[in-house]
């Protein structure tokens, strides 16, 4: 867990906090992040190091005064109008197929960008099962002189090439795994009403 995230969960977690004292914690255990970045550790080293989230959250209210950790009522949501829902009702037609439109773009650019990850697998694949074919087609080209050898090079070419196009999908398919989550942490982000960090 990186740094940003873990203040935010904790941040949420202290609700019950009035704002002030929540922030005091928040900035607290910052600095015991930072200090132990400065100490060389990596960010999420130093994070795990602190603890789970959690178990500092519930530590921190039941530290607090009584008075402070009173359940504050949350406030109602404003409730729509009949001409509000008029005009969402109304105006459906136009919204809705922007919301659908753009999701279909999300998913296009998706889509597309997994196709190149699997092209590239393709290509791999491709290369290697050349390398083979070159290997075993360079014994019946014994009576042309030179042949083999020049097939026995092409061969090794392609496997060089299979190498190198593997590395490549390979980071290519960790990038897109990435994205995959960014889109549904966003999109969850979306109905939950929460910031979510990448």
């Amino acid at each position: 867990m990186e740094k940003y995230e873990f203040l935010t969960e904790l941040c949420a977690r202290l609700w019950a906090l009035p704002e002030e004292d929540a922030k005091r914690s928040v900035d607290y255990y910052s600095e015991m992040i930072d200090d132990r970045m400065e100490d060389g550790m990596t960010e999420e080293a130093a994070v795990a190091a602190i603890g789970d989230v959690d178990e500092i959250a519930k530590s921190i209210l039941a530290n607090a005064s009584l008075p402070k950790t009173e359940v504050q009522p949350k406030k109602a949501g404003r409730r729509l109008r009949w001409w509000e829902i008029l005009l969402l009702i109304l105006g459906s037609p136009i919204w809705l197929s922007l919301i659908i439109a753009a999701a279909a773009v999300i998913f296009a650019v998706w889509a597309s960008l997994w196709s190149v990850v699997i092209s590239l697998y393709a290509v791999t694949v491709a290369l290697g099962a050349s390398s083979v074919g070159c290997i075993f087609g360079s014994f019946f080209m014994l009576e042309t002189p030179g042949a083999p050898l020049v097939t026995l090079g092409i061969a090794l070419v392609c496997a060089g090439l299979a190498i190198v196009f593997f590395i490549l999908s390979d980071l290519a398919a960790k990038g897109m795994v990435r994205f995959t989550k960014l889109i549904i942490k966003g999109i969850k982000g979306m109905f939950t009403g929460k910031e979510q960090i990448a």
